[in-house]
């Protein structure tokens, strides 16, 4: 099934991203796997792969972090997008795979004690607050961005 197909069904008007994060997932280090792709009108316009920075102590850190740069990836391509004058594009759309992160993320604080999963949860949820980003679940089977971690 190609790409067009597969994303048809993606809201008009968004920068769609998909984000999943595997803890712990070097045995060596440790450190959590991220991955995300965006999409813009079904088709892929970004993707993110990489080992997370520092160690997450927690499934929970490591899906802040995910959250939190494939946020900033919707930001910098709503940004690129407006530079260019494309119309429109209004909102980021950000799709999740736990239920517990996305309750988390739409709460009034973060639960973390780690100055920097702290600031990456607060700029998440403030672009919650202002209406520029929304949180959904998806499941597991069509995560997008499994394939990624």
């Amino acid at each position: 099934m190609g790409n067009q197909e597969q994303t048809k069904d993606l809201p008009d008007g968004f920068i769609t991203g998909y984000r999943d994060a595997d803890f712990a997932a070097d045995t060596e280090d440790r450190k959590s796997m991220i991955g995300g792709v965006i999409f813009v009108g079904g088709c892929n316009v970004g993707r993110k792969c990489r080992k997370q920075a520092s160690v997450s102590q927690s499934t929970a850190g490591s899906e802040f972090i995910a959250a939190s740069v494939v946020a900033t990836e919707l930001h910098g391509r709503y940004y690129m997008f407006d530079e260019v004058g494309a119309q429109g594009i209004h909102n980021w759309l950000l799709f999740v795979n736990n239920q517990a992160a996305i309750v988390q993320l739409k709460g009034e604080s973060s639960t973390s004690k780690l100055k920097h999963v702290d600031i990456r949860y607060k700029y998440v949820q403030e672009r919650i607050r202002n209406g520029m980003l929304e949180v959904k679940y998806v499941q597991s089977e069509e995560m997008k961005a499994d394939l990624m971690t």
